[in-house]
């Protein structure tokens, strides 16, 4: 094989290998803004939750009320927050992303766990 015939296969290689590269960026930055979608969606379902829970907590005494309204505003505060998170993620690369990404699904969960127990662990 002829040195200009090797000098064309590597350069084939290395355009090949970034041809790969840009794919599977493109596929992480696809795979980040569904991520994104996905969470945003969530909020405004929590924020309806949260809403919903005002409005039944209207109905109670007001020892109970001041009391669930407190558990209401610790629970909004970490919605924004999570909203605000993921909002302002910038992107610090694929390992980054998939620690961000299990810690903010995990506080994703457990907030949609409070707010769906909401009254049960309350009158605890």
């Amino acid at each position: 094989m002829r040195t200009c015939e090797k000098v064309e296969k590597a350069k084939d290689k290395v355009d090949q290998a970034q041809d790969d590269l840009d794919q599977a960026n493109r596929e992480y930055l696809a795979e980040v803004e569904k991520f994104k979608n996905g969470s945003n969606e969530q909020t405004v379902t929590n924020e309806q939750m949260i809403a919903e829970l005002k409005a039944r907590i209207a109905k109670e005494k007001k020892d109970a009320r001041v009391m669930y309204e407190k558990n209401i505003a610790e629970l909004e505060k970490k919605n924004n927050e999570l909203k605000e998170s993921i909002n302002n993620y910038k992107d610090e690369g694929k390992e980054n992303w998939e620690s961000f990404k299990d810690e903010f699904s995990n506080d994703m969960e457990n907030l949609g766990t409070a707010l769906k127990d909401f009254f049960r662990d309350s009158q605890k």
